[in-house]
C-alpha cells in the first residue's frame, strides 16, 4: 500500500510579532489542530511586513507541502500587504472580488471607506470558499489558505473548514524515564537503526530531585510501534519511572 503523507506549512506575517509587541497565538493553534487531524506540519515561519520577503517565502514553501497557511496582513491599512505579496509571488494581477466587495459594502454601509474596499483586492484566481457561515469570508489561492491575523477570527474560520485538512493519525506511545539523556543515547540510536521509519523524540525535564526523560515514539503501523517499544524497553527498562 502506498502511504501518502499530507503536509502543511505555516507563515505568520507581521512586524508586531517579530518586535515582541504581540505574542503569536496562531501558529500554536494551527499546529495543534492540524497534527490532531494527522497532518504533518513541516514548516512554521514568522516573517516581517516586507513584500519581497513575503512573496519569496510563500512561493518557496507553498510548493513543498500539501497545504499552506498564511496569517496576517489582510486588513485595510498600508501594512496589510499579504494579498499583493501573493500576487507578486505567482505573477498574477490583483483584481476586485465582486462578492467580497459587496459584502464589505453591506457590512460597513455608509461608513465604508476606500480602505475597507481595499480588502476586496485579491490575487486573480482566489476562491471564496462556501461554508456553513456565509458571512465569514474564507479565502483560498491554489493550496494557500489566507487567514487574518486576529486569533479569534482565525480560530473561527479554521473551525469552519478544518475537515478539508485531514491526514492519517499515527499511533503514538510514550515511555517515562528517570535518567540523563546522555546515558541512553546509544540505545535510542540502536532503536532507530532497527526501526528506520520510526519517529522518535527524547524530551528532558530537569527537577530538583532528578532528571526525567519522556521518550515519544510514532509509527503508522501499530505492530511495528509495539515491537519498537519492546525493543527499547529491553535496553532502558531499569530507568522506567515508577509512578
Amino acid at each position: 500500500m502506498i502511504y501518502q503523507e499530507n503536509t502543511a506549512g505555516i507563515v505568520i506575517i507581521g512586524d508586531e510579532i517579530l518586535s515582541g509587541r504581540y505574542e503569536d497565538q496562531n501558529s500554536p493553534f494551527l499546529i495543534k489542530e492540524l497534527t490532531s487531524q494527522g497532518v504533518s506540519v513541516r514548516y512554521c515561519l514568522t516573517i516581517p511586513d516586507d513584500k519581497e520577503i513575503i512573496a519569496e517565502t510563500i512561493l518557496e514553501y507553498s510548493r513543498r507541502v500539501t497545504w499552506f497557511f498564511t496569517s496576517g496582513g489582510i486588513g485595510p491599512t498600508p501594512d496589510d500587504i499579504t494579498m499583493e505579496s501573493i500576487a507578486l509571488a505567482f505573477d498574477v494581477p490583483l483584481v476586485t472580488h465582486t462578492e467580497i466587495e459587496e459584502r464589505i459594502k453591506k457590512m460597513y454601509g455608509p461608513r465604508c471607506t476606500p480602505g475597507h474596499l481595499r480588502m476586496a483586492q485579491v490575487p486573480e484566481g482566489t476562491l471564496l470558499l462556501k461554508t456553513s457561515r456565509p458571512t465569514v469570508p474564507v479565502l483560498q489561492f491554489r493550496n494557500i489558505t489566507i487567514f487574518p491575523g486576529v486569533p479569534e477570527f482565525l480560530r473561527a474560520i479554521f473551525q469552519l473548514i478544518k475537515d478539508r485538512f485531514k491526514g492519517i493519525v499515527n499511533p503514538v506511545t510514550e515511555i517515562n524515564l528517570v535518567v540523563d539523556e546522555g546515558e541512553i543515547t546509544d540505545f535510542l540510536e540502536e532503536t532507530l537503526k532497527s526501526f528506520p521509519e520510526l519517529k522518535l523524540g527524547s524530551y528532558p525535564c530537569y527537577t530538583e530531585d532528578d532528571v526525567r526523560v519522556k521518550i515519544v515514539m510514532e509509527h503508522r503501523d501499530q505492530g511495528v510501534l509495539a515491537d519498537a517499544q519492546a525493543f527499547i524497553l529491553e535496553r532502558v527498562g531499569t530507568y522506567v519511572r515508577k509512578e
